[in-house]
């Protein structure tokens, strides 16, 4: 039997839908649709999952870093952290079954859409949060993100680049297209 290749539909690439109050561009990691201002990346409650592979020599005696690790405490699940252009949503915990919730990720999406309208930000990327190392199946963090979309207030000028797997970017933007039709 032969493979089958699902590809994005010609005229769909670049596409904006609307979805709640916000305006939804779906596309791959690899290929962004516009300048950001912010992006949210996953991350754990000890903030380990986006630490770099190799850390610079350190400057600072060993024991003075070890003495200040010791007051560290993991973040809760669902917050969301900002530094800079970089948003860290906190949406697994290497201690717990199952390691990521479909509650986190609502929660962490909230607060998200909740501080980009605070800073009156125009644009931000946006992953299928939990799919990446939290266990979720793409399909079931979009879902969990549209309904965020659906039901945040916003003010119209948010546009989010939904950030999908390329593997997966033609069935998940027709969920997307579906979502935008439906009556809220």
């Amino acid at each position: 039997m032969a493979s089958t290749t699902l590809t994005l539909l010609p005229g769909l690439r670049g596409r904006q839908w609307r979805i709640g109050d916000f305006s939804v561009v779906v596309s791959p990691r690899t290929e962004p649709p516009f300048p950001v201002q912010a992006f949210l990346l996953e991350e754990d409650t000890w903030r380990v999952l986006s630490a770099p592979v190799r850390l610079p020599p350190m400057e600072e005696h060993p024991v003075r870093v070890m003495t200040d690790l010791i007051g560290q405490r993991p973040q809760r699940p669902g917050t969301l952290l900002i530094r800079g252009r970089r948003w860290e949503a906190i949406v697994v915990d290497l201690e717990q079954e199952p390691i990521c919730r479909q509650e986190w990720v609502r929660q962490a999406s909230m607060r998200a859409l909740a501080a980009a309208a605070d800073r009156r930000l125009r644009t931000l990327a946006l992953p299928l949060l939990g799919s990446r190392h939290g266990g979720l199946t793409p399909a079931r963090s979009l879902q969990t993100l549209l309904e965020v979309l659906q039901e945040t207030p916003g003010n119209g000028a948010l546009k989010v680049w939904l950030q999908v797997p390329a593997s997966a970017i033609g069935p998940l933007t027709a969920r997307v297209a579906a979502a935008a039709a439906s009556p809220s």
